[in-house]
């Protein structure tokens, strides 16, 4: 046995075997939770991939529009990101990823009708402006536009627009470390902790319901077959 079989592992890896067991144990923590919270954002998780497979099989007719339906893949890794890592008591990456959810998912929308917006940011790096998309996806033209596309003559909203905006701030917060949302002091700040595990479960849902409803409200290949291949969000719909 030579001397480096003998020695024992750096201090930081140490650490690390700690934390791992910590995050195992907030995991274990976590699954107390009536799982019917769990099992629907997950449920909705998958609707929103659901959503851009019926684009992309039944509605897509460029190969411009088959991409960015491929967007709510993303949207769907995200969700489910988001909630192992708060499950871990991971709060802030587990918020960091949400925000991702929320763009992604209203930006299909909007790249969707915009579609030269889409070469823009996949091929010269130009940024989506969160502002820009939901006020397009809010603006009355817009919403006249969507209302002759489903053969009605009233438009009526897609989505609350102000929940949007106020979710998208919150969360820009804990992404740019506004100090309002440090947990570094906190003594607990690797621990499970029930009130921020069910907030976060609730925060998700919230975003999800938003996402889908614009989605129903704006496709009708989303509406007339999504509960069709998810007949489980019947009930909650």
């Amino acid at each position: 046995m030579n001397n480096q079989t003998c020695q024992k592992p750096p201090d930081g890896i140490e650490v690390f075997r700690k934390l791992a067991a910590q995050f195992s144990q907030n995991f274990n923590a976590a699954l107390v939770v009536p799982m019917a919270e769990v099992s629907r954002v997950e449920l909705k998780a998958r609707c929103l991939s659901s959503v851009g497979e019926l684009l992309r099989d039944k509605c897509a007719v460029s190969e411009t529009q088959k991409q960015i339906a491929a967007i709510y893949d993303e949207v769907f890794a995200d969700c489910v990101c988001s909630i192992y890592l708060a499950a871990q008591g991971l709060d802030k990456p587990a918020q960091l990823v949400l925000r991702r959810v929320l763009e992604l998912g209203l930006a299909a929308v909007y790249l969707w009708d915009q579609p030269q917006h889409y070469w823009g940011w996949k091929e010269v790096d130009e940024d989506l402006s969160f502002t820009d998309i939901t006020g397009h996806l809010s603006a009355q033209s817009y919403l006249r536009f969507v209302a002759s596309e489903n053969g009605t003559t009233e438009p009526i909203p897609l989505f609350d627009v102000i929940l949007a905006r106020n979710e998208y701030r919150a969360l820009s917060n804990t992404v740019h470390g506004k100090l309002s949302t440090f947990e570094s002091p906190l003594l607990d700040r690797f621990r499970h902790s029930d009130a921020d595990w069910r907030a976060h479960l609730i925060r998700l849902e919230a975003i999800q319901d938003l996402l889908l409803n614009i989605a129903n409200g704006r496709f009708t290949i989303v509406r007339e077959n999504l509960t069709i291949v998810q007949p489980q969000i019947v009930p909650l719909a």
